[in-house]
């Protein structure tokens, strides 16, 4: 079980890199119905989801690419943006912070409702990733299918 926000892939596809980022940026600059928002240039990208509204859980895609003789690797992440990072990892702390605070001072009641709520924060976290990064990687997967 993966207990950080970090997914890792690496996958080996049939045509070059330079292939892959004109579909890419085509993807990206495309006016009818885009899926994908981000940058791309040629050796590294970052993209995420396009949702209707707004989600602070969304999935950053960011991804390097090398030529070999007969196509190209991809090695791809997927991982939470650097804000909701932060937002997890402040809440997690505070809450940590506070049950010490209060087992310290014997109010075991107050220090294991603070732990309860840092121990949800976290875990609401952690399974909303593990949801939204197989949604990332299967849509991904089906852009680069269609390329």
């Amino acid at each position: 079980m993966q207990w950080f926000f970090h997914l890792k892939e690496t996958q080996i596809l049939p045509y070059s890199r330079e292939d892959l980022f004109l579909a890419l940026n085509n993807e990206l600059e495309s006016a009818d119905n885009p899926t994908l928002d981000g940058e791309a240039h040629v050796g590294h990208f970052k993209v995420f989801l396009k949702t209707k509204r707004a989600d602070s859980f969304s999935i950053l895609i960011s991804g390097k690419s090398e030529n070999t003789g007969s196509g190209s690797i991809l090695y791809l992440q997927y991982r939470y943006h650097n804000t909701t990072l932060l937002y997890i990892s402040f809440w997690t702390i505070f809450c940590l912070g506070l049950t010490t605070l209060f087992f310290m001072k014997h109010q075991v009641s107050y220090g294991a409702t603070a732990l309860a709520f840092g121990l949800t924060n976290y875990f609401f976290s952690f399974f909303n990733y593990q949801r939204k990064s197989q949604e990332a990687k299967l849509h991904f997967d089906q852009f680069l299918s269609n390329i």
